[in-house]
């Protein structure tokens, strides 16, 4: 406890000793960090850890805890560091006299007399002293600071620049050298073997347990050993064996050269790293190769470093990140002299983003399916211009863009750099299947559409879209097998025109076709066989259209008989479509006018339910249906209550059209009727539709006989409205009391289109 206090008043009295109060820097506290290395680091010492406690009071009292990110006052007295820790590769270590274990060394570390650095595997360590002297560590290295050259703003401590190097390989030399000057002090480097003086920027001295070797590239050098000093000038290199005087210097062997000097461009995918390959001629006296990546042509920051043997003269560097390097090779002889370092070939490896994912061709080149965008990476964008097919250059700032299929080559350029990107982009194409074509005026399409590649692969294409000439977006429905889409055709259409687009352009063009009709902007429904029906016969009776459609109609029909009493009926129908499936209701008012002198009787006779469902397309339609007669009012004697199954076909022949209907009548009592209706109708411009028919009922009781109508309708079209008439003629059966009749119907029809 004594001897610390003691310590305390010699710092404080060092600190109140200054004449003038010290410039204060700040300091950010690191993990790992104690008063001890922050006072080793910034004042040479972990002895004077006082100061930090003069100057920041909080650290002087409990729980006596720096933290990790808190701020510290630190005084610039007087004497400064020796060197600072420029720049690190992975595994560097520093370590402070008397201290007993070593620290983590970072960038920008103070390094003070008789400081330690170390570097372990594949690391690197560049250094910086007083007076811009700098030195670089290769790997395995160990090195002792001991002094750097006076500064003319400090009072002198050293007169140059002294390191110990223990072990391993260090390069640099004098920040200026003044040849012919007299007075230049040296860098002094000590080794196990000898010292080297050195008057000279660059040269590279290497030290093992029993010999160092000396390669000096300018200026020159005196290597001492054993009271003998040699010479040796720029080129020249010399070896010193442990306790021998140095050798005499000789020639340092000649740099290799490149290949092709050129600078070279490696164009990536985002997210990809870069592969670079470079060859050499092979040079005299060459026992192995040093091969050097560094960030830039200084080699101030060296990322790789490795020997190589005489018989590789091709290197391939893998695993390139986005940016820049420099790559140079030198050559060693037997003697473990090392040439000057060769030429240094730059190294621009430039990202490219593409819009969406590509994948490599059968022959290597980067392929693309229908279209390909991508764009230079921010790092390089603004040094960067390309081409694609020998076409003028453009900025990187732009986006590339192909579209057209086949084999692309996109030559990219920065500065004197340039490489060939070859791009294959696979051409993709769309079919479209509709069901039921040529539609009907309203009905809704349905599009199956398929996307393959070149290959017959399934293509899924990013913003993909299926949109109608009228302006619509339709939703599309990605399955196994393609894509699924429904159109809803306005009624006054004749055509309507679907295409597919996505972010590659337009893909495919499909029109629809449908069934003609007038213009006008009139929206046309399904064009009808209406027929005249003798009301109160029994509860069948023809359909409307032949395929289901939501609509609402009211029916009249009117039958005056030779020998018997006329009637009139009059009909509420309806229907709701869901597509092809639709569900009907019919509900009956009949007047019957019985024998003279009876007034007329005003009741409800027939409710009927309906459900159909329409199979095949507008060509050739069948609809089977099923339909429940329920007689409600009284007097049912002349009506029939049960199930109508039937079947409802049409054939569309150009301006013709076949309906016909086959219907069974099951009553609940009584004999079973059939029921035969057939059609054929005309379709002129004029939005007129004309119909001849013919009805049939039989009963399959042995008094049953048939019933016939035939009849003339014409059809009338106004937009959702229909409006039908139909004239007609009975002929009957005199043994059943069934006369001839002369038969009308008029028909209201509105419709509800999807």
């Amino acid at each position: 406890m004594l001897a610390l206090l003691i310590m305390s008043a010699v710092a404080v009295r060092e600190v109140h000793a200054q004449a003038v109060e010290p410039e204060v820097r700040t300091y950010v506290v690191q993990p790992g960090d104690s008063v001890w290395s922050i006072a080793a680091e910034f004042y040479g010492s972990g002895d004077r850890y006082p100061i930090i406690y003069q100057y920041n009071d909080f650290v002087a009292k409990p729980p006596f805890l720096l933290k990790p990110g808190q701020t510290l006052r630190l005084p610039i007295l007087g004497q400064g560091p020796e060197a600072q820790l420029d720049w690190l590769l992975r595994d560097v270590k520093a370590k402070p006299p008397r201290a007993l274990d070593w620290l983590e060394a970072r960038e920008r570390m103070n390094l003070w007399r008789l400081y330690r650095v170390a570097t372990g595997d594949e690391s690197a360590a560049h250094i910086v002293f007083e007076d811009t002297t700098e030195l670089k560590l290769r790997e395995n290295a160990l090195l002792v600071i001991y002094g750097a050259s006076a500064s003319a703003a400090r009072t002198a401590r050293h007169d140059k620049v002294e390191v110990m190097l223990e072990q391993g390989t260090i390069q640099g030399g004098l920040a200026t050298l003044d040849e012919g000057v007299p007075g230049q002090k040296p860098l002094v480097i000590k080794t196990p073997s000898g010292q080297v003086d050195l008057l000279a920027k660059l040269a590279q001295v290497q030290a093992e347990i029993t010999t160092s070797i000396v390669s000096v590239y300018d200026g020159n050098a005196t290597v001492k050993a054993q009271g003998a000093a040699v010479d040796v000038q720029g080129g020249q290199g010399t070896v010193v064996k442990k306790g021998k005087r140095p050798e005499k210097a000789r020639p340092l062997p000649d740099p290799p050269r490149w290949v092709d000097p050129q600078p070279a461009l490696v164009a990536v995918l985002a997210g990809q790293d870069g592969t670079w390959e470079a060859a050499w001629l092979a040079a005299e006296r060459a026992e192995t190769y040093r091969v050097e990546l560094a960030t830039d042509a200084t080699f101030k920051q060296v990322l790789f470093d490795a020997e190589i043997g005489s018989g590789v003269t091709r290197m391939r560097l893998a695993e390139l990140k986005p940016g820049q390097y420099a790559v140079r090779v030198s050559t060693r002889d037997a003697d473990k002299l090392e040439s000057r370092p060769g030429d240094a070939r730059l190294i621009e490896v430039v990202t490219m983003q593409p819009l969406r994912a590509m994948a490599t061709g059968p022959e290597g080149a980067l392929e693309a399916v229908g279209f390909l965008q991508m764009q230079v990476g921010a790092e390089m964008r603004e040094r960067t211009t390309f081409s694609i097919d020998q076409g003028p250059a453009l900025p990187g700032t732009e986006p590339i863009r192909l579209t057209t299929a086949g084999r692309h080559e996109i030559t990219l350029r920065a500065g004197l750099a340039t490489t060939v990107m070859v791009v294959s982009i696979v051409a993709v194409t769309a079919t479209f299947v509709v069901t039921g074509e040529p539609l009907a005026p309203g009905e809704r399409a349905q599009i199956a559409m398929t996307v393959k590649d070149e290959r017959g692969r399934d293509a899924h294409l990013p913003g993909l879209v299926l949109e109608t000439s009228t302006g619509q977006e339709l939703a599309l429905t990605e399955v196994p097998e393609g894509y699924r889409a429904a159109v809803p055709a306005r009624v006054g259409d004749t055509r309507v025109a679907v295409r597919a687009r996505w972010l590659g352009g337009e893909l495919a063009t499909r029109e629809l076709v449908y069934v003609a009709r007038p213009t006008d902007g009139v929206r046309q429904r399904q064009v009808l066989a209406l027929t005249p029906h003798r009301p109160g016969r029994h509860a069948a009776g023809p359909l409307l259209a032949p395929r289901p459609e939501s609509r609402i109609a009211l029916d009249t029909m009117a039958a005056h008989v030779d020998e018997g009493p006329g009637s009139l009926a009059l009909a509420l129908d309806g229907e709701l479509a869901f597509d092809d499936f639709g569900l009907g209701a019919r509900l009956v008012a009949q007047e019957v006018r019985l024998a003279e002198g009876t007034g007329p009787q005003a009741r409800v006779q027939d409710l009927s339910l309906t459900a159909r469902y329409a199979l095949g397309n507008r060509d050739k339609t069948i609809t089977p249906y099923l339909r429940f007669a329920l007689p409600v009012g009284p007097g049912h004697a002349e009506r029939v209550f049960g199930l109508e199954p039937g079947l409802a076909f049409r054939v569309d022949v150009g301006a013709l059209l076949f309906d016909g209907r086959l219907a069974l009548l099951v009553p609940t009592a009584g004999g079973t009727r059939a029921e035969v209706l057939v059609a054929l109708t005309w379709r002129p411009d004029l939005l007129v539709s004309l119909a001849l028919s013919g009805e049939s009922s039989v009963g399959f009781a042995a008094d049953d006989a048939w019933q016939n109508v035939f009849g003339l309708g014409l059809n009338l079209h106004f937009g959702d409205v229909r409006l039908g008439l139909a004239l007609g003629l009975g002929f009957g059966d005199a043994t059943r009391n069934e006369y001839g009749a002369a038969l009308g119907r008029l028909v209201v029809d509105v419709g509800f289109p999807p």
